[in-house]
């Protein structure tokens, strides 16, 4: 099919702008060989070269000299006296100008796009995206004030003039050490962000485009090049705004090979701006691998937000692991000892002894000529060794802030040695349940739900199914040994939540679940179960049924059911015999409140949820660190927050949702290293917003569901390969579309709910979502795009 003439003057404005990273007098060649059979293009694009001078276009600051002498100068363009030229290049200049009002006076750069440089259409783009830059508002980027045409046809735009030099030449005037040039980029970083989440791209990242004041502040400019992000730039070639170049050196690859700008190729340029601004002598292995990411050549490989850039430089600064390199444990146990020198000195040496005895006792164990007797004696005392590391040290080192990194190192040293033991297909019952209880252990550390944990969904759900196998086999040879069925039973249990929360997997949950509940009902009949934590399975699987039904939006069901087992719960006898009971009925009163508030009750929903907090608070009182404890208690506030607001209520609702995100950054901060820590604080931040948004609360509703999507796409970015991490950032995108939709701002709302059903219908074509992402969820979504976005 033939171009449209519309489409040909795109074709054609992209290919001179791509031409002037070529050498001036190589351009009209260039033009001519990349436009091939397409003569109308060339001509056009040759055209557009008859404007371009050798000298480019400079930047709205006041770091470069003036440009050509001839250049004729209007007296006035619109409500400024123009006061003299910044500079000028192949497709416009940019003046210098003065309020000439006596209201206000501030100087002022203005850009004017040369007379018949674009066609009619995209003059009119021109100008709707000129409102698009306007609503950009940061403390660290120069503010676009106005725009218009002036009387022979040129459009142009008015933004704020800054007086500063290059980020680059600042850093080395003023020698500034590492940390400081860190801080000026963060700023720029920043100011990046902000335009990305407003979905503009800016196209041309450079030194001289971000420069520092005469006060040390960082001021990124010439956003008039910059184009609105729609997320169809990869299908369609169309014009913007015209980049009146881009630098060479700072342009990412794809650029060249004639791809439009995106958010990733920013992040391209921002990496090659880090690597000027802090020379190769400052950096180390950190910093030189935060570059190599953001300035990775194939975009798939390179940061995924400007948000997990920024992440990724604040966790070097404070000494954490960065995502930019591989998380060896290794690596990860360098960078806790760097933290913590002094405390790490006498730990290392007794985890040194610790691996040496297992290394020593386990070789002497399975060597067969050695003395059996001596070698028994030896194992024995490694067992103990595990034994005390898993169920002693382990735990006590768990409940201190930032330990996730000896924890890991500890993992890898007590996995090796039960993959050992596991290995020996004549091991008797004992030592495979020892296998068994420290793989589950060992899962709770890699990826647990609901406790801190490293991230790693895969490793975690593997060893639960080795702990499945061997406790299958020791179940081969004593089908009624009460303590195998007990431990299964919680093996099976961590693996229906992990189906359901990592993997999206309702099918596989029921089927897990469905074993425990046959083996947890058969062996509380079997003698010796009292002895055993049988009793609480039986409640926990209970529960878990009750999340099964959730995801599998059968929410009159859960609801009949959670009613019965909050019956049966009271019975008498139960309080004393339940270890835990008073946590165990204000479980079951949150399911009944959440799945009253799933269908769509709100107002019956408080109460059993106010129950259940009054319970978890008198609990956590008794012991305020306590992470799950603290969970609950985020939890029921993260539910009390929507229910009370769609009840009427909006103080509780603030209050509520206040209270959650003060608990949320609680446990955050007990381990930055914890994957649940954001994600738990996003959620809250979620409902804070929708509470704020509801009662007039705009400027911080607006802040609070950035800065939960910052939250969101930071764990998204960092655990990729996790389907429910996507879901729920789709989520927190339909959320934010809700939150601008009840603040008044239309255009990111539709731009938020579109960008949220992609994501869902990304994962339908997949087949993985559940029946509650099918049914309510994308109900939910498409009557809010039905309603606000037909058009």
């Amino acid at each position: 099919m033939a171009s449209t003439d519309n489409d040909r003057e795109a074709r054609a404005l992209k290919l001179f702008e791509d031409s002037l990273d070529i050498p001036a007098e190589e351009r009209a060649e260039w033009i001519v060989l990349q436009a091939g059979d397409d003569i109308a293009m060339r001509d056009r694009a040759l055209s557009l070269l008859s404007y371009e001078s050798d000298r480019p276009v400079l930047g709205t600051g006041g770091a470069a000299a003036d440009g050509d002498d001839d250049t004729p100068m209007p007296e006035t363009i619109g409500a400024y006296r123009i006061t003299g030229i910044i500079g000028q290049g192949g497709m416009g200049t940019v003046f210098r100008g003065q309020r000439m009002s006596g209201d206000f006076e501030h100087d002022v750069a203005i850009k004017v796009i040369k007379p018949k440089v674009l066609s009619d259409e995209l003059v009119e783009r021109f100008a709707r995206e000129r409102q698009t830059l306007a609503r950009l508002s940061h403390p660290n980027i120069a503010r676009l004030y106005d725009g218009g045409t002036t009387p022979d046809g040129a459009p142009y735009i008015i933004m704020e003039y800054i007086d500063g030099v290059p980020i680059t030449l600042w850093c080395e005037e003023e020698e500034l050490p590492r940390d400081q040039r860190l801080a000026l980029f963060l700023d720029g970083c920043s100011a990046v962000a902000h335009a990305h989440r407003n979905l503009i791209i800016h196209r041309d990242i450079t030194p001289s485009n971000m420069l520092v004041t005469r006060e040390g502040a960082v001021r990124l400019i010439d956003f008039g090049i910059a184009k609105p992000f729609t997320g169809e730039e990869e299908e369609h070639l169309e014009a913007s705004i015209p980049s009146l170049s881009f630098t060479p050196g700072f342009a990412a690859p794809e650029r060249r090979r004639g791809a439009i700008a995106n958010t990733l190729s920013d992040i391209f340029s921002l990496g090659r701006l880090l690597e000027a601004i802090v020379p190769a002598t400052m950096r180390g292995p950190d910093l030189q691998a935060i570059i190599g990411k953001a300035a990775a050549q194939d975009p798939a490989r390179r940061y995924a937000t400007v948000d997990a850039l920024i992440d990724d430089i604040n966790r070097m600064k404070s000494g954490h692991t960065v995502s930019a390199r591989p998380a060896t444990s290794g690596y990860r146990l360098s960078k806790y000892v760097t933290r913590h020198k002094a405390g790490v000195l006498l730990g290392t040496t007794a985890l040194a002894a610790l691996i040496g005895a297992f290394g020593l006792t386990l070789a002497q164990y399975l060597r067969a000529e050695s003395a059996l007797d001596s070698a028994n004696a030896r194992f024995e005392q490694s067992r103990d060794l595990a034994r005390t590391m898993v169920f002693e040290i382990y735990d006590d080192v768990a409940l201190l802030g930032g330990s996730l990194e000896v924890r890991a190192r500890m993992a890898d040293v007590l996995k090796a040695y039960v993959d050992e033991l596991a290995a020996d297909r004549y091991a008797p019952d004992d030592i495979l349940m020892d296998v068994a209880v420290h793989y589950n252990r060992l899962s709770d550390l890699y990826g647990g739900i609901g406790i801190a944990n490293l991230g790693d969904a895969e490793t975690s759900y593997s060893l639960l199914r080795d702990a499945e196998a061997v406790l299958d086999r020791l179940l081969e040879r004593d089908p009624d040994n009460v303590k195998t069925i007990d431990e299964l039973v919680w093996t099976l249990r961590l693996m229906t939540n992990q189906e359901l929360i990592y993997n999206l997997d309702v099918d596989a949950a029921r089927r897990a679940n469905d074993k425990a509940r046959v083996l947890v009902t058969r062996g509380l009949t079997l003698p010796g179960a009292t002895d055993t934590p049988l009793a609480n399975r039986f409640w926990n699987v209970r529960s878990d049924r009750l999340k099964i039904l959730g995801y599998a939006n059968d929410q009159a069901t859960a609801l009949e059911e959670v009613r019965r087992y909050r019956a049966e719960l009271a019975a008498p006898g139960n309080a004393e015999s339940l270890n835990g009971y008073d946590r165990k009925v204000a479980y079951f009163a949150s399911l009944e409140g959440e799945t009253l508030y799933e269908l769509q009750r709100y107002e019956e929903a408080v109460p059993p949820l106010e129950d259940a907090l009054a319970i978890q608070d008198r609990t956590l009182a008794e012991a305020p660190d306590n992470y799950y404890y603290l969970v609950q208690v985020m939890r029921l506030n993260g539910l009390i927050a929507p229910s009370a607001r769609l009840s009427g209520n909006n103080d509780r609702s603030i209050e509520a949702a206040r209270r959650a995100v003060a608990v949320a950054e609680q446990i955050k901060a007990l381990d930055p290293e914890d994957a649940n820590g954001d994600h738990y604080l996003a959620s809250q931040l979620e409902q804070l917003a929708k509470s704020l948004a509801a009662t007039g609360g705009d400027d911080e509703a607006e802040d609070t569901i950035e800065r939960a999507i910052a939250t969101r796409s930071a764990v998204a970015g960092r655990y990729p390969d996790v389907l429910n991490h996507r879901r729920d950032l789709a989520l927190t995108y339909k959320d934010a579309g809700i939150v601008y939709g009840q603040i008044g701002k239309a255009d990111l709302q539709c731009s938020y709910l579109r960008e949220a059903m992609a994501i869902m219908r990304a994962l339908q074509d997949q087949g993985t979502l559940t029946d509650y992402d099918e049914g309510d969820r994308m109900e939910e979504l498409t009557a809010l795009l039905e309603q606000h976005c037909a058009g």
